[in-house]
């Protein structure tokens, strides 16, 4: 069976003074990490695909790159292993 929750009219008294802006801060540090984190991943990846762009495809795209690529995934994954997507 379930219990009614009683609503409580005046919530501010229960809370102690320092908790709520710690606990903000903490939030707001986890999000800047998480947002950190996201962009280091977002910059390596635009970092080696700027690398091998020009300096192992010189410039030059379509077949040759995907073949590359191709080799290049697969050896990295049988090393990192692969996260799904799906």
């Amino acid at each position: 069976m379930r219990q009614k929750i009683r609503k409580i009219s005046n919530t501010s008294a229960l809370v102690p003074k320092e908790l709520l802006p710690e606990l903000r801060e903490f939030i707001q540090s986890a999000r800047q990490a998480v947002a950190q984190a996201v962009n280091a991943g977002l910059t390596l990846y635009w970092r080696v695909g700027e690398w091998i762009r020009k300096e192992i495809l010189k410039e030059k795209l379509a077949q040759y790159g995907e073949v590359i690529l191709q080799a290049l995934s697969a050896k990295l994954v049988s090393e990192f292993g692969c996260e799904d997507k799906s």
